[in-house]
């Protein structure tokens, strides 16, 4: 039987998902761009809500690309360069928002 593995990668500007196989061939990869918010000089955020429809949209994209059933799928993998947000399971939604991003300065 064969096995998955998802990954996301959530970058300043954007994200990307890629599935491969066992054997490491890609099967499907995804990019999408998000806004950073800039409220005050210095400062950089992100939406942790966009990250989760975006997580969402690219997984779609890289499944149904690769034709895969996700069922089979052996692991999600998230690379984050800075802090994620906490997520509530009962309010389905994050502690707090938006996400200090790892660009912010003084």
């Amino acid at each position: 039987m064969a096995h998955f593995l998802v990954g996301l990668d959530y970058g300043t500007g954007g994200a990307k998902a890629c599935i491969i196989d066992e054997e490491g061939a890609v099967l499907g990869f995804a990019y999408e761009e998000y806004p950073s918010i800039h409220d005050h000089p210095g400062w950089s955020e992100h939406d942790a809500q966009r990250y989760w429809q975006v997580a969402c949209r690219l997984i779609n994209a890289v499944v149904t690309e690769a034709r895969v059933d996700p069922t089979k799928s052996a692991a999600l993998l998230s690379l984050r360069p800075c802090p994620h947000s906490s997520w509530s399971t009962k309010m389905a939604s994050p502690f707090s928002t938006p996400i200090i991003s790892w660009i912010a300065g003084p």
